[in-house]
């Protein structure tokens, strides 16, 4: 293996920094056909992405043809299409400069955004739909569409890029084809002679909505043969088979698009537009006759509200983030606590929320920063992070909606049940007091989103409640024909909430609450008494304390509060609540309920006498002798939290630090090793870095754990025998070797990247560092950026050696024991 280099500038040479009158700044992505560079033109003072091509050898006439066709797409114009400025030639070698659009691929704003709503994907396939049709006007074929070549703005519009360039430069899948383009994006007529038209294009428009709807490639197979039968020969199941959320309507678009035929399907784009505008035409005439007639059956009304939300632009992503998080608590251990850490991960904002809000005091249990959301479950548990990561995501999301002052106060308020209910589950040694804090949260939901995503109805609502004095269950049936508890247990039911969180909305009978039988059934007295609670607090004033007094005394059955209690929870909860705001940046300035909420904790703390119990004349109860009458809450010093704004070198230091300390106490060594990675994950910004282990025979190498992008396919497919010809990772184990790539296609390294890698991760720049404990080999550390020279002199490598040789050091230590 040749020495590793230094790192080589990802620019082209001092003598070609122009390209033509351009100004290279840096790379932006390298492919097949070539490489694409963010660039300045340097006399109309703009930006520009200029993508180099891959001619191939000897091909002259291919190259005349290029920049003849180039020529002509440079003349389209449409709002939906990336437009080429111009092209040209360096030395010899052709390239093409584009409008610079900031955004991302569709491929990758799919991933990023999980399930899109069906209206969000009809109307970017309408707006693709339009652009493609110019082009067609214009007598132009893309021959290459895949949602990798769409690109989505900052404005959430899809822009079309690399009209034919696929076909301009002879790329071929196999040359006897004479195919061109994505394999799994072709149309039958790619595989049988027959001439391409424009209905070609409408195929891969049916394959990229159907795509869009399934959040999955239609095809699925990956042997190139295996593709090319799937599509020329197998008929292609609807969507609806997949997606149970998508109708018949849904169906007949795509299908007609995807018949094998092409004279069966869609004449052009625009018949296809028409098709999509008939399905919006549809549905908006059936929510009308549907709001008119609102169903008395209770499942007929759950059913039409979560039909509606899912067309809204954000419930789909929402309800995706839940699940996925939802999904982990079905086995707690170390398997799944890495996919949890690794979903966290995947939103920078849930990442700074959630680490501010384990280090504030609420969650705080030692003077210890936490810097790593690993770290996080090592220290406070796996349901205590999944429970304030459901937090901050519900309440992040729904805090800005249209009735802004209504939700704000929503969210706090929900928020203050949960600290409240959370504090008396501890007090009262219940063994899980995080489900106590989610029970109390979410147990007014069905109110907090129908405020978010039914406002006018919800102002019919509450003019029925304070203009005609209905209740509040009248009212959202009169309006709805559901309450609020119903819409809460059955969107939660959609979430996939455990049973006893359901039944937690449940609304308890008036009278003295008995005795709980069971835990759900303690979740549930939990929620209700911390909702009357808060209610009580927030009266005025001179009926707060009977209103208090009313609750001690209904919940007094196995709840003893005295004055000095009372106190203490609203004290405790107040603080709390500023501290959720806090690290999740919401304004209380302006909050009435807020407002409210500390008058009332400053009377109280005013106004009662200490040792004066609320439920006047009402013994402890049998179950008395399980309640603590002092609080079991930890008092810690404050400590200063991470900013945001943290250089890297810093936030890796703190890490670093942080884990020196652990391995000085007990430690769990799956946790101190996924705290490492991500450590080197986050502070290197890596796009994959994976923790590889020696199976028992020492003959192959496996994936542990990991984080980054498509985890589990990565964890499969990555098993590496160490009989294999020499390669990066045999090398790296057998010679003990550090190994840095700035550039997987340096010709350095050819013959050393393994093809299956090549075709499992797209990675451009590679960081292998082998892990030996006692000479003996364990393992290794493998880290990867999906573009080339990421790994500069900029990034402390220096700092990601130092992580290294603690994961040497904790697998060392737990050995020896």
């Amino acid at each position: 293996m040749p020495p590793v280099r230094p790192v080589k500038d990802t620019l082209p040479p001092p003598s070609t920094r122009f390209i033509g009158r351009f100004l290279v700044l840096k790379e932006l992505g390298k492919g097949s056909q070539g490489v694409v560079y963010l660039a300045q033109d340097s006399q109309l003072q703009r930006n520009v992405a200029i993508k180099t091509l891959r001619i191939q050898p000897n091909a002259t006439e291919r190259q005349a043809m290029l920049l003849q066709e180039a020529r002509a797409v440079s003349r389209l114009s449409h709002p939906n299409i990336i437009p080429i400025y111009e092209v040209g030639e360096l030395d010899g070698s052709p390239y093409l400069v584009f409008e610079f659009i900031e955004g991302t691929s569709l491929k990758q704003y799919m991933k990023q955004n999980g399930p899109l709503p069906i209206a969000r994907c009809l109307s970017m396939m309408d707006q693709i739909l339009a652009g493609i049709g110019h082009a067609h006007a214009n007598k132009i074929l893309h021959g290459d569409l895949s949602p990798h070549n769409i690109m989505v703005d900052r404005a959430g519009n899809p822009r079309i890029m690399d009209f034919g360039v696929s076909r301009m430069i002879g790329s071929r899948q196999d040359a006897s084809l004479g195919m061109w383009g994505s394999l799994i994006y072709m149309s039958p007529e790619h595989f049988d002679n027959s001439p391409l038209t424009e209905k070609s294009d409408i195929f891969a428009l049916g394959l990229i909505l159907f795509e869009m709807l399934i959040q999955q490639p239609v095809i699925q197979e990956t042997n190139e043969f295996a593709i090319i039968n799937a599509i020329a020969n197998h008929p292609i199941d609807p969507p609806s088979l997949r997606n149970p959320d998508l109708d018949k309507n849904i169906d007949v678009i795509v299908m007609r698009a995807l018949e094998r035929k092409s004279s069966a399907r869609y004449e052009n784009a625009t018949a296809m537009r028409k098709a999509i505008e008939g399905y919006f035409q549809i549905e908006q005439k059936k929510e009308e006759e549907e709001k008119e007639n609102v169903p008395i059956n209770k499942q007929g009304a759950m059913d039409f509200l979560l039909r509606r939300m899912r067309f809204k632009t954000d419930f789909p992503a929402l309800s995706h983030h839940i699940m996925e998080i939802n999904k982990r608590a079905i086995r707690p251990d170390q398997t799944s606590t890495a996919d949890l850490t690794n979903l966290i991960l995947k939103d920078y904002g849930l990442t700074s929320k959630l680490l501010k809000l384990v280090n504030s005091p609420l969650y705080r249990r030692s003077s210890t920063k936490i810097t790593t959301v690993s770290r996080a479950v090592s220290l406070l548990g796996f349901e205590q992070v999944r429970m304030a990561a459901l937090s901050v995501v519900l309440m992040e999301h729904i805090k800005n909606g249209q009735q802004r002052e209504e939700l704000r106060d929503g969210v706090i308020s929900g928020f203050f049940n949960a600290v409240l209910c959370k504090d008396v589950a501890e007090r009262m040694r219940f063994s899980d007091p995080e489900e106590a804090f989610i029970c109390a949260m979410f147990h007014n939901l069905g109110r907090l989103l129908t405020i978010y995503y039914f406002p006018e109805e919800y102002g019919e609502i509450r003019d029925l409640i304070e203009r005609k004095g209905a209740s509040e269950a009248t009212a959202y049936n009169s309006v709805i024909g559901l309450t609020t508890k119903e819409i809460g247990q059955g969107i939660s039911k959609a979430w996939q909430f455990p049973e006893s969180i359901l039944q937690s909305m449940d609304i308890l009978p008036e009278g003295k609450i008995g005795k709980p039988n069971n835990d759900a059934e303690m979740l549930k007295i939990f929620a209700n008494f911390a909702r009357e609670f808060n209610e009580a607090t927030i009266c005025d004033d001179e009926i707060r304390n009977e209103k208090l007094r009313y609750v001690a005394n209904r919940f007094g059955t196995f709840l003893s509060i005295s004055s000095k209690d009372v106190d203490e929870l609203v004290t405790a909860a107040v603080q709390n609540v500023r501290r959720f705001s806090e690290a999740v940046n919401m304004r209380l300035e302006g909050s009435q309920y807020f407002k409210k909420l500390q008058h009332a904790a400053e009377m109280i703390t005013a106004g009662l006498e200490t040792g004066e119990n609320l439920e006047e004349g009402t013994q402890n109860s049998e179950e008395g002798e399980n309640v603590s009458s002092t609080p079991t809450a930890i008092q810690v010093p404050s400590v200063p939290i991470l900013s945001e704004e943290a250089s890297i070198e810093r936030m890796l230091q703190d890490s670093i630090e942080e884990i020196s300390n652990t391995l000085l106490e007990e430690y769990d060594l799956n946790q101190i090793l996924m705290t490492i990675l991500e450590t080197i994950y986050r502070g290197f910004g890596f796009s994959h870095v994976l923790f590889l282990v020696l199976d028992k025979n020492r003959e192959a190498v496996h994936v542990r754990f990991g984080f980054g992008s498509e985890i589990e396919e990565i964890r499969r497919g990555m098993r590496i025998s160490l009989r294999n010809k020499p390669d990066i990772f045999t090398l790296a184990i057998t010679k003990r070797q550090d190994i840095i790539i700035a550039d997987i296609d340096d010709k350095a390294y050819a013959g050393l990247i393994p093809n299956w890698f090549r075709v499992l991760i797209p990675a451009r720049s590679v960081v292998i560092y082998p892990i030996f404990v006692n000479n003996n080999p364990i393992g290794l550390i493998y880290a990867d950026h999906n573009r080339s020279g990421m790994l500069d002199a900029n990034n402390p490598l220096t700092l990601l050696k130092t992580l290294r040789n603690q994961a040497v050091m904790a697998i060392r230590q737990k050995v020896s024991h």
